[in-house]
């Protein structure tokens, strides 16, 4: 767990936090899903009501999303972008 250490001492900015999905799960266990992942794939659709109203700003990535460049590019890039270029809430066909 060392690599762990390194991480969040080169990203003295940024706060981890963890947040338990049992109470969210329900929100989304209805969906038809096939996914290998089962229930847990959909969780993101729940996002705006599971993470604290705060936040200001959140990004939302895959596991098996790689980056050849530091992600604090994308972070700037968001931070120069107006209202009307990024959505503030998460969007989803199914009505949760």
């Amino acid at each position: 767990m060392k690599w762990r250490a390194e991480v969040f001492v080169r990203f003295k900015t940024v706060d981890v936090s963890f947040y338990l999905a049992d109470n969210v799960v329900p929100e989304v266990n209805w969906i038809p899903n096939k996914h290998y992942s089962g229930v847990y794939g959909l969780l993101k659709l729940t996002l705006p009501r599971a993470l604290p109203s705060s936040l200001e700003k959140v990004i939302v990535l895959d596991t098996d999303v790689t980056f050849a460049t530091d992600i604090a590019q994308l972070w700037t890039l968001f931070g120069k972008m107006g209202p009307s270029q990024v959505s503030r809430k998460a969007q989803s066909n199914y009505k949760l």
